[in-house]
């Protein structure tokens, strides 16, 4: 019998979070600031970090998104189509 899987979480870094969503640092902060994308966590007086299974599953949700008909534009508005 196989053991089940444990998938460990971690904080990555801003330039992590840009390799996994190849976006401008700013259009992630103002993602973050609109409620449009995980928030950050404060690891020290000057160090910040992701969880990485937020960002994986952010990344899961906006692939709903772009199946459906709801499109999400960087701006943070949405503009819904006509099917």
């Amino acid at each position: 019998m196989m053991a089940p899987v444990v998938q460990s979480d971690r904080y990555i870094s801003l330039r992590e979070v840009q390799k996994i969503v190849p976006v401008g640092r700013a259009t992630i902060f103002r993602w973050e600031k609109s409620g449009l994308f995980p928030n950050r966590r404060k690891l020290g007086p000057k160090k910040v970090g992701w969880l990485e299974s937020e960002i994986q599953s952010w990344l899961r949700s906006r692939k709903e998104v772009r199946e459906g008909t709801i499109t999400a534009l960087a701006t943070g508005r949405f503009a819904i189509s006509a099917t």
